[in-house]
């Protein structure tokens, strides 16, 4: 551990200390927010399928009635060094009168500041003797930068900066800024997002695509049940067994090609009459060349075979287990054309769906490259009614927030124009909204000749400054501004006692802008204002009324 000793007087202690816990308290609070997603009481206990064994974080609670809660403390230890308590803790009971489920809701509420980060700078300088601009020893100033990104209930983005210096040199002045500020890019990013995500939606819900896609679906379902039926080893069984009983009954029938007992029976009579075909040309045979006995004797066999059997034919293939395995063959049969229909079905499906995908895809790739690219709010605007997301709840307040170019409380520069107010560090208040028409506002106090080093022992004079900016046209278009500012600063004029100690100032102007291109502008300014002060005689209100007077030029 390294500890530095510095001589006093060095910076406030407690005002570096407050930054700094501020800085850990928010990266504590990020970090508990991320860990549990709420507040740990609303932790549930977590239990394993197979066992009691329990899953707890490092705490939690919950309730375990109307009046009681179990509160559980894990500690971390080495090896077995790890400790689990619980207790059964009391709560006073609270009727449904008092607001139990408004409890409830209350605990489901998003968080005030979500998405937080930042960063934190701190540079120490010491320099043991210094000769310019003026003699001093053992210098040591301390600078702490805070900038904290966050977003207030997951819907306004804002920046929040500290910025401290403290230092034991009595020329440098010892101070604490703090500057709170809608991010309005930011914000616009965020809406864009959004858009992009109701788009996409959008497109998934359109008639045809997502009819096509419940298609393939139920197409898909029917063909894995017909899959899971015909590869089911029950069924496999079954058809060899089927197709055995056809061949042992019938050898001269391919039961890859009779699935019904008529087309047997047909095949069987079709059998006999090629047969009885046969006898006669034995018997024709016989009559030309005289055949054996054996011959003639084999001719009658068949002439009666043809008389009993196709006779008897229909009791010779009514057997229930010959029945059964022909009607299995004919099921089995049509259940395996069917999955070859829907293989079919599916391909050509499959084809139509991907292609309308594709084209979905370079359509919703389009509109986000477009959406991206819009910097009017008027056109954002637009496309959020075209996916009615103009009609949620709080459209009317993103309509205006969209509109906001900055808007700050605290410390903040205003720069608005080269006659007017030109970089200016103003403590208050500092915005700017733009439509169709203009506004802008800035008002709190200034810190001029603030690095004045000749006259940082005496006590200064406070100044001020309030301007207002209104005008017509947006940003890209021709358009006019209008403004008004007014203030007072210290006097610049040291060592002469007859200066005033205060120069009070007003002025107005007239800016008019046209857009040639989209990084190319034409802008022209008249302005007019008060002169300073070189008597305090001439800060009297005929003196700071000239600069009515267009034609009155004393002050140039």
């Amino acid at each position: 551990m390294l500890t530095l000793h510095l001589p006093n007087p060095l910076l406030n202690a407690k005002t570096i200390s407050l930054i700094f816990c501020l800085c850990a308290n928010t990266a504590v609070s990020q970090h508990w927010t991320e860990r549990f997603g709420q507040f740990p009481s609303l932790l549930p206990i977590h239990f394993s399928g197979d066992n009691t064994t329990s899953v707890v974080p490092e705490k939690l609670s919950y309730n375990a009635s109307d009046s009681s809660w179990y509160s559980f403390s894990f500690l971390f230890g080495i090896c077995k060094g790890s400790h689990l308590t619980e207790r059964l803790l009391g709560s006073p009971v609270i009727s449904e009168k008092d607001g139990v489920h408004s409890n409830l809701k209350q605990r489901t509420r998003n968080p005030l500041l979500t998405s937080i980060h930042g960063n934190v700078t701190y540079d120490f300088f010491y320099r043991s003797a210094i000769d310019t601009p003026y003699v001093d020893n053992d210098v040591i100033q301390h600078l702490l930068s805070t900038n904290i990104y966050t977003t207030i209930r997951n819907a306004v983005p804002v920046i929040i900066q500290l910025n401290a210096r403290r230092s034991n040199s009595y020329l440098f002045k010892n101070y604490f800024d703090a500057n709170i500020q809608f991010d309005g890019q930011s914000y616009r990013n965020l809406t864009k997002e959004r858009l992009k995500e109701r788009i996409v939606h959008s497109l998934n819900e359109q008639a045809a695509i997502q009819t096509l896609q419940d298609n393939l679906k139920a197409k898909y379902q029917e063909k894995e049940q017909l899959e899971s039926w015909l590869q089911n080893g029950k069924q496999l069984q079954r058809l060899i067994e089927s197709r055995q009983t056809i061949a042992q009954s019938f050898p001269s029938l391919n039961p890859e090609q009779f699935f019904s007992v008529d087309r047997v029976k047909q095949s069987m009579l079709d059998s006999l009459e090629q047969a009885i075909h046969t006898n006669r040309a034995i018997e024709k045979y016989q009559q030309l060349s005289g055949a054996s006995e054996k011959i003639k004797h084999f001719s009658n066999t068949i002439a009666a075979y043809k008389v009993t059997e196709l006779s008897n034919i229909q009791d010779k293939v009514d057997p229930q287990k010959l029945q059964q395995a022909v009607r299995f063959l004919k099921e089995y049969a049509n259940k395996n054309e069917r999955y070859k229909a829907y293989q079919e079905e599916i391909s050509q499906l499959e084809k139509k769906y991907n292609t309308m995908k594709v084209d979905s895809r370079r359509k919703l790739d389009s509109l986000k490259q477009t959406i991206d690219e819009i910097n009017d709010p008027d056109m954002l605007k637009e496309q959020l009614h075209q996916y009615q997301l103009d009609t949620i709840k709080g459209y009317k307040w993103m309509r205006h927030l969209m509109s906001i170019q900055w808007l700050s409380i605290g410390r903040s520069n205003a720069d608005f124009s080269e006659l007017t107010v030109k970089n200016i560090s103003v403590t208050g208040f500092n915005v700017a909204y733009a439509n169709r028409f203009y506004l802008a506002a800035a008002a709190g106090t200034i810190d001029y000749r603030y690095r004045d080093f000749i006259v940082r022992p005496r006590a200064k004079v406070p100044g001020h400054l309030v301007l207002l900016r209104a005008g017509i046209g947006k940003q890209d278009e021709p358009g006019f501004v209008f403004t008004f500012y007014r203030g007072k600063k210290e006097s610049s004029w040291a060592g002469n006692p007859n200066s005033p100690v205060v120069n009070n100032f007003t002025g107005l102007a007239l800016e008019g802008r046209y857009q040639i291109g989209q990084h190319t502008r034409i802008v022209a300014e008249a302005a007019k204002s008060t002169y300073p002060a070189f008597l305090p005689t001439q800060n009297n209100g005929a003196t700071n009324a000239k600069f009515l007077n267009l034609s009155d030029r004393t002050n140039e």
